[in-house]
């Protein structure tokens, strides 16, 4: 048979009596899971029962880079830009955020599900007068044209 090494603690939580190996007497403290869960954060020491947390209140020591900026970043200020080069999908997201979303037909007049913003030219360039709204049926047939 072999020689039991270990020590018998108490819980911390439930205070129940529970034997520890030897090489894990500094590391158990608690006798079930259950148990670890509901004394986690106060065993540590890292939480007390109706504390805020440690920044809140406090200024920040430095200044926030952007303070201010706005618009920083934003059309051909960015990085990222394209210009003329831009996409299918870039074009019309680009559309949609300088004239909003299209929402009545210019065509037949009527505001149906579906409006959308129809190029006039068929060259997708970065012109805004070169846009109007038009339904999905109005739309296929200007296309077609």
């Amino acid at each position: 048979m072999s020689k039991k090494n270990g020590i018998y603690k108490k819980c911390l939580t439930c205070d129940k009596e529970i034997y520890v190996k030897r090489c894990l007497i500094k590391r158990k403290k608690y006798c079930s899971r259950s148990c670890l869960g509901q004394n986690t954060d106060l065993a540590r020491g890292l939480v007390e029962k109706n504390t805020s947390a440690w920044n809140k209140g406090k200024k920040l020591h430095y200044d926030v880079w952007n303070k201010g900026l706005k618009g920083y970043g934003k059309g051909e200020k960015n990085g990222m830009w394209k210009g003329d080069k831009v996409g299918y999908s870039g074009l019309h997201k680009w559309v949609i955020s300088r004239l909003g979303k299209a929402v009545k037909c210019e065509e037949c007049g009527e505001n149906k599900k579906r409006v959308e913003w129809a190029n006039k030219s068929h060259e997708y360039r970065r012109v805004l007068e070169d846009w109007r709204q038009l339904c999905c049926s109005c739309h296929y047939a200007y296309d077609r044209a």
